[in-house]
């Protein structure tokens, strides 16, 4: 038993090692992002990873140099989160100013939060396990030294 502790534990420490690097790397685009006020001009549809269908939104802005830039939004949904001529605030890389997305809590953060809440899941399980197979252990220890010996 102490092995799948040890397994659900690494599992753990690697969704975390992933939400941490996820947290950073969306902190270091919010820190040098421009935001720019955009429309919604389209929402597609596509198949989800079950088969129903998911919605996104295709977005359009004018960066800080005056370019129309369109992007497809990165976080989709099912019912659509945005209709067509939605306006939005967008956040952008002035460098790359493709490198776009929706501003809010879901497309910002949803990835950091689902990582770190699978990591705490799996690190607990994995916790539980060993913490149950510790006491096993040493209850098996206490009742082998309390047996008569002949």
């Amino acid at each position: 038993m102490k092995p799948i502790g040890i397994i659900f534990l690494l599992i753990g420490a690697i969704l975390f090692t992933i939400a941490g690097f996820t947290f950073y790397n969306q902190q270091q685009f919010l820190d040098k992002a421009h935001v720019a006020s955009g429309r919604v001009i389209e929402v597609r549809k596509d198949r989800s990873s079950k088969g129903g269908r998911t919605f996104y939104p295709i977005v359009e802005f004018i960066d800080q140099q005056g370019k129309s830039i369109r992007f497809n939004s990165s976080f989709s949904s099912s019912p659509p989160a945005y209709e067509v001529g939605e306006l939005v605030e967008v956040y952008y890389d002035y460098n790359n100013p493709y490198q776009a997305e929706i501003k809010g809590f879901f497309p910002q953060w949803l990835a950091v939060l689902i990582s770190s809440t699978m990591g705490l899941i799996f690190s607990t399980i994995g916790i539980v396990i060993l913490s149950i197979s510790g006491r096993v252990k040493k209850k098996t220890k206490v009742a082998a030294e309390q047996w008569p010996q002949n």
